[in-house]
């Protein structure tokens, strides 16, 4: 059981302005595609994060969404990679997911991540601004919340003043 110092210094949250745009699918057995950029530091993290995460929506109601999503920090600090993402029950696979659960993928983690352990909720808000018949694009709100354990001395947890 972690300390409740050690579980401070592992608190993750982190929110991303970012663009998104649903295009076409890639396969006959997808709905469309979605990608979603974005750049944001963290009020408590020491590197900016970049996200970015698919979202590959399915024809057959009962398959899940394939989403993979990867944080990255500036200047080659390290990538942080999620997965088994699991988008909350909605009426529709026609909607973007907004309500998603995850956990940290070790393996595929690296830098300052490396070894890391953890999992959270990631909530993400969507503002259509545009698009065309074929596709449409806007602006999204993604609020990452949850535990990454880091190796050695490596803190999450620096807080600016």
């Amino acid at each position: 059981m972690p300390t409740p110092h050690y579980l401070a210094r592992s608190v993750f949250q982190l929110g991303l302005a970012s663009n998104y745009i649903v295009g076409p699918p890639r396969y006959t057995d997808q709905i469309s595609q979605t990608v979603i950029l974005g750049k944001a530091p963290s009020w408590q993290a020491q590197y900016d994060y970049h996200l970015t995460m698919t979202i590959m929506t399915y024809t057959d109601p009962t398959k899940a969404a394939n989403i993979s999503i990867s944080l990255a920090g500036p200047n080659s600090s390290g990538t942080l990679s999620l997965q088994s993402i699991q988008v909350q029950p909605s009426s529709s696979n026609q909607t973007l997911p907004t309500h998603l659960t995850w956990s940290v993928n070790s393996s595929g983690s690296t830098g300052i991540f490396s070894g890391a352990k953890g999992e959270g909720v990631l909530n993400i808000g969507y503002s259509r601004s545009h698009g065309g018949p074929h596709a449409q694009a806007g602006d999204a709100y993604a609020h990452f919340e949850g535990l990454v354990f880091l190796s050695g001395t490596k803190n999450l947890s620096y807080r600016y003043k």
